[in-house]
């Protein structure tokens, strides 16, 4: 009865450890926007969007990395980043993009005029942004983003 229980222990511990060691997941890092050192105030109308793009070798051979977005920004301006499945964001090196969507007034009809412009002047649009954010060693410390420069 020992032989059986033997080996039958040692297939469960492996399968244990070999489970812990390969779970798949990204980490969902944690950022805050600031404009002059202070947190920025999000008010409820407010809209940023963020986003993480990889930076990517023009040697790699695949360099079709999507980009990872965060979620709203909390009234203090913090924000959480996540790819669209839940699973989180890989390691790696990211240029962050932020715009904040100042949307056009309305008519008198109610509808919108003209199309949302960027509250930021695309200072950190797709092709300005200086902003970036190494995840390779990711520490679960808030990173901050000044704007207000």
């Amino acid at each position: 009865m020992q032989r059986k229980l033997i080996p039958g222990c040692v297939v469960l511990a492996l399968a244990l450890v070999a489970g812990g060691c390969s779970s798949g997941k990204g980490m969902k890092p944690k950022g805050q926007l600031v404009k002059n050192g202070q947190p920025v105030q999000v008010a409820e109308g407010d809209y940023y969007i963020i986003n993480l793009v990889p930076e990517v070798d023009p040697n790699a051979k695949d360099t079709s990395k999507g980009q990872y977005s965060a979620s709203k920004p909390a009234p203090d301006g913090s924000f959480t980043v996540d790819d669209a499945t839940g699973k989180g964001v890989p390691p790696g090196k990211y240029r962050v993009v932020i715009k904040k969507m100042d949307m056009p007034k309305p008519s008198a009809e109610g509808r919108p005029m003209g199309t949302p412009g960027d509250g930021l002047g695309g200072r950190y649009d797709e092709r300005n942004s200086k902003l970036t954010w190494d995840l390779t060693t990711y520490d679960g410390q808030v990173k901050q983003f000044e704007i207000g420069k």
